[in-house]
């Protein structure tokens, strides 16, 4: 899904973007899931599963 780039204003006054990922967010996301998916076990997967995903998997995915 591609998402339009969206600019938003929080409570405390910052400004957030909103946008689709791109290939060099791949790195920072794979290590998101990984520790997220420990934090819980209301995901799809558990971190181990993620062992074996490389970056060049997770930029593929992304594209």
């Amino acid at each position: 899904m591609v998402y339009e780039d969206t600019e938003i204003l929080l409570k405390d006054g910052r400004k957030a973007l909103l946008r689709s990922p791109c290939e060099d967010d791949a790195e920072e996301m794979l290590r998101f899931i990984k520790k997220a998916s420990g934090e819980t076990d209301f995901l799809l997967k558990y971190p181990e599963e993620f062992s074996t995903f490389t970056l060049e998997q997770e930029k593929a995915f992304i594209r």
